[in-house]
């Protein structure tokens, strides 16, 4: 028995050194990057004429806003977050930006987070400076193909400043958003409501990646080599032990 957990460690640990190297070889490879999910038009274009706002205001207000997206067509390694947006005040707190996963049709559990430096403030007229960037590519997150998530605006902390304004698409793309507000006397989140019951346009953002290559033929034998000697050795363990001698009774 105790062999047969060794064989299965094993396979367990080829698995993981697989999963650990397809992630190694799509961030030093350097592939070109692909848009996984975008609402900007094809060179980056938005509604500068609206937005949506997420505040924080002490004791007064609190609102946050998010955006679903799910890579299609394989999976990635998180690079770039491109959103449409600018700081109202140039004295607000650093915002932040959450990778969450879904929770059915609102946003779930925050899986990593950014902090948004240097955010453009209050510009007078829209020529896509406010396209801001987030790299993502330091913490080595993979993205899994048909799985949904979410990106989280927010703010950090309580300012009469705290207000950002994230342009509204310019495509005309009505996909899944949601927002929230939170109570201003305890602090507690109100529940997320999404675009199910208001069908306004979402707001304009893109998603880019790195392709993460799929196992090579030869890895998919090797396993299942790995596997049918795990299960042979599992059966000959109790033919091994009835061919060890049995104790003789005395007298």
């Amino acid at each position: 028995m105790m062999r047969t957990w060794f064989y299965v460690a094993a396979a367990a640990a080829i698995l993981a050194s697989f999963e650990q190297g397809a992630l190694q070889a799509a961030a030093l490879s350097s592939p070109p990057q692909q848009v996984i999910a975008s609402s900007l038009g094809p060179a980056g274009e938005y509604n500068g004429n609206l937005t949506y706002v997420a505040q924080w205001f002490s004791g007064i207000t609190r609102s946050e806003l998010a955006v679903q997206f799910t890579p299609v067509d394989g999976d990635y390694l998180l690079t770039t977050t491109r959103l449409a947006l600018f700081k109202q005040f140039a004295g607000a707190p650093t915002p932040r930006l959450d990778l969450a996963e879904s929770a059915g049709r609102v946003p779930g559990a925050v899986i990593a987070s950014r902090l948004l430096e240097n955010v453009p403030v209050d510009p007078l007229t829209v020529d896509h400076t406010e396209l801001y960037d987030v790299d993502w590519s330091p913490l080595g997150l993979r993205l899994r193909q048909g799985v949904s998530y979410w990106l989280v605006l927010g703010q950090t902390a309580a300012s009469n400043f705290s207000e950002l304004r994230w342009f509204v698409n310019g495509i005309g793309s009505r996909a899944l958003w949601a927002a929230r507000d939170f109570n201003p006397t305890t602090g507690a989140p109100n529940p997320w409501v999404n675009n199910d019951f208001f069908t306004l346009e979402i707001p304009a953002f893109s998603v880019s990646g790195t392709p993460i290559p799929e196992p090579s033929p030869a890895i998919g034998l090797i396993l299942t080599a790995a596997g049918a000697v795990i299960v042979r050795r599992g059966r000959r363990l109790p033919n091994e032990a009835s061919t060890q001698p049995r104790p003789q009774p005395e007298g």
